[in-house]
């Protein structure tokens, strides 16, 4: 849903703009620019790989990431600092209904105006800022936050996204 979401909020159109944006790229055929791993690319091809290899230099890869060692081990740093911080969350019992607690906490509201509907200015704040924390600190997926909060998925991104810059604007962390 997630990756549906990017191409609007209409499901049905969505997978229309999905199908035809996966055509135009099988239409352009193999690429031997986007063949091999992150590591393989980034070394500059097999050659190197073994010449690193036979020269006592490990190289760190992941095939899910390309780039080079550095960058590589930098973003696992970063992604295994997020998932201990999620898990130190829901350890202490932080899920949907606590955040929400947490987030009018924060902004001096009810947790009422968090879970009303309507376009309301404070309800919107507490509700995008929900969606940020849901999905940037405890790890959910828009989706499950949709199910949560009775809007949709992509509904939940864009809330997400005006959440991020209402917590930078204001500086307001999760664990103040």
């Amino acid at each position: 849903m997630e990756v549906l979401a990017r191409f609007t909020e209409d499901l049905g159109l969505a997978q229309q703009r999905y199908v035809a944006y996966v055509a135009d790229g099988l239409m352009l055929g193999n690429r031997p620019d986007l063949i091999g791993g992150g590591l393989l690319r980034s070394a500059g091809g097999w050659e190197q790989v073994r010449l690193a290899s036979k020269y006592g230099e490990h190289l760190k890869s992941d095939e899910r990431i390309l780039g080079d060692s550095d960058f590589v081990e930098q973003v696992l740093g970063l992604a295994s600092e997020q998932l201990e911080k999620t898990e130190r969350l829901r350890s202490k019992g932080m899920n949907i209904d606590t955040l929400a607690q947490k987030v009018a906490e924060v902004l001096g509201i009810k947790v009422d105006e968090i879970w009303r509907g309507g376009k309301k200015p404070v309800t919107v704040m507490g509700r995008s800022l929900l969606c940020h924390w849901a999905t940037s600190e405890l790890g959910m997926t828009a989706e499950a936050v949709s199910k949560s909060v009775g809007i949709t998925a992509a509904a939940v991104v864009r809330a997400a996204q005006r959440g991020q810059a209402l917590a930078a604007s204001r500086k307001l962390y999760l664990d103040q």
